[in-house]
Formats: structure tokens, sequence, C-alpha cells
């Protein structure tokens, strides 16, 4: 991100500035925003209530009683009601009001996401829209806010050593089509099968601790199952819709250890040595848990999951440290995938 060369100054509603013009253009009062012209309007004297102000600059009921509250808590502007004449007024005289307000706090928050979208896996796609508005944002500022933003971004840092390279027309089209309920069809490719046409209806397009996932119904399937789309090769829209149902990825992804969730139950044990067991006391791991501690100093972790899928490769990276004591299932896998290593080792000089 450039430097914009300008530093944020901290403002009131009061204090900044703004036109006393009333240009007239939709696509200007696009621009100022309603509020904006409900102030000028109110300014002029004319005593205007939300009918008057419906007629003369368009938009509903809801939307002008929003923009009155945004006058008086965001502006803090002295608006009240004349019973009399049935119109807005100030009360007192006021200083000018800013197109926008904005003090360093805020905008530090979004240099803060977008830097933490960057630093993230699949986060590209979402982090450039951020990075552009936060442009537009600076840009838009009165000339006496001013902003520095390479300044801002020196003071936090988020590090990942892996980047997943995810495909931005892949990010759009899912993205689009859980907004706009399109049905699509996906060449997806699934872990050691060749890549394959899907049919699925998308419900949410979450961006969660290890990257961007979709949920979605799947035709193949018959249910809905979690899609990583960096193995999206290609998408296009059906031409059909859909209706949503109630969806939730928090309830989806209960008693799943990570992303992927399944139809089964399984009481896990694992069991690890003393040398790791504070990696496990440090965190609380996903599912319903127990932690057992042993007299030598090893611990005991006791898990209620839904799928195996992801515990393996999770167990793994404990380097021998760890080992399953339940379900069999998971015993079985953790000592195949050990004798596969022995075999792939087998008569290499060590």
């Amino acid at each position: 991100m450039k430097p914009t060369g300008k530093k944020v100054k901290k403002t009131t509603g009061k204090s900044a500035k703004i036109s006393k013009k009333d240009p007239k253009p939709a696509t200007q009062r696009r621009k100022h925003g309603l509020a904006l012209w409900i102030h000028w309007e109110i300014q002029s004297g004319s005593y205007p209530n939300a009918q008057k102000l419906i007629a003369k600059f368009g938009g509903s009921t809801d939307a002008v009683y929003r923009a009155i509250r945004h006058l008086r808590t965001y502006h803090k502007l002295p608006l009240e009601w004349d019973a009399l004449k049935n119109g807005y007024f100030y009360s007192e005289p006021i200083g000018d009001v800013s197109e926008l307000s904005l003090t360093e706090g805020e905008l530090f928050a979004w240099v803060v996401a977008h830097k933490a979208l960057t630093s993230s896996n699949d986060g590209g796609v979402i982090a450039r829209r951020l990075r552009d508005s936060l442009k537009k944002l600076s840009a838009l500022l009165p000339d006496e806010i001013v902003v520095n933003l390479a300044e801002l971004e020196e003071t936090v840092t988020f590090h990942n050593a892996t980047q997943s390279l995810d495909r931005p027309e892949i990010h759009e089209l899912f993205v689009n089509a859980c907004k706009n309920r399109w049905e699509l069809e996906i060449f997806y490719e699934t872990p050691g099968k060749a890549p394959a046409w899907r049919v699925i209806r998308p419900y949410s397009f979450s961006a969660l601790p290890t990257g961007w996932y979709l949920f979605a119904d799947d035709d193949n399937r018959g249910k809905v199952i979690t899609f990583y789309p960096r193995r999206a090769h290609e998408g296009r829209r059906t031409g059909k819709t859909f209706v949503r149902p109630k969806f939730s990825v928090a309830e989806f992804l209960k008693g799943s250890f990570n992303v992927f969730s399944g139809d089964g139950e399984y009481n896990i044990i694992i069991h690890f040595n003393k040398c790791v067991a504070h990696r496990v006391r440090e965190k609380r791991w996903p599912g319903q848990q127990q932690l057992v501690e042993l007299p030598n100093g090893d611990v005991q972790l006791h898990q209620k999951l839904t799928s195996l899928v992801e515990v393996h490769p999770w167990l793994m990276t404990f380097e021998g440290e760890a080992y399953p004591v339940e379900p069999p299932a998971l015993v079985e896998r953790h000592a195949c995938t050990l004798q596969k290593m022995q075999g792939n080792l087998k008569g290499k000089r060590l």
C-alpha cells in the first residue's frame, strides 16, 4: 500500500468541514449520503419532517429516521423537533459537519483488518478489496484530515509462513453464489481422485483459522459438505437458483476437529508424552474434552468428535511423542502410517 503522506487528526462532528451547496443529481446524493442531505435541509431553516424529506430525497421512512439518529449520535448535533412547525430544527448554532468523520483509532482498526487478511490463508481476494477501500477512504477525507497508512501499517505485524494459492475468480463466484442463491457446477478435485464436475448449492463462504471454506449442499453426496476453494479448478452457474434453508456454520461444525464434519460419534483418547504435554495443556481443543494428568507427567486427551479425518494428521505433528489409544479405527490408521513411513525409509542411509 502506498503512503498517502497524511496523518489523522481526531475530529468531532462540530469541527470538520462540509460544503454548503445543494447539488441535485441522484449520483451526488448517493455520494454524500442521506444524512448530509437531511443536515443541509434542516440547516436551511425549512423545518422538514420525514414525509417532506422522503418527497425531496427519496428513500424510506426507516432510512430517514436512521439518518436522523446518525446526525444526533454520530455527529452530536442538537437536533430537535418543533411540534408547532411540524419539523426538525437545530436548537443552537452549529459548526460545519464533515462528510466523513474518522478517528485515528478507527482507521487503525481498518489497517489491522487488512494486515490480518493479507497474512492469512486465502485472504488475498478480500484483502485486496479492503486495501482498495482504504485508498478510497483516504481520498474521501477532507483536506484537514490526513492519513499516513504506511506509518500505521508498521505498528502491527502478522506472520504466516505458508500462503494458499487462491483463485480470485473462484472466490468471487462463491461469494456471489452465497449472496444470490445461485446453484453452481464446479470442477472439483478430491484428494487422491481425479477432478470431476459437481453440482452444489452454496450456503456459506466462511473464513476459519485455517483458511476460507465453502459449505454447500452437494448433489453427489446428498448433504452439506465442506469445500476447499483451492481445489475448485473451474466454476459456473447452472442457471438455477434455490431457497436457502436455515444453516449455521457453528452448528454444522459442532463436534468436528476443524472444518470437516462427519456423521459418526467417536470417543477418542490420545496419549501425549511428558515432553509435549505442555502443548496440549495450553489450548482448548475441539469437541467435548477432558484432560487426564498422569503421575509421570504424561497426559491423555479424551474427546468426542464426529469425524476422524483431521485427527490423524494433527497427531503426526507431535513426531512420535503422541499416539492414539481409542478408537480402534484411529489406532489402526496410525499404525498403517508408521509402517508406510518405515517402508519408505527401508534401505536408505539415515
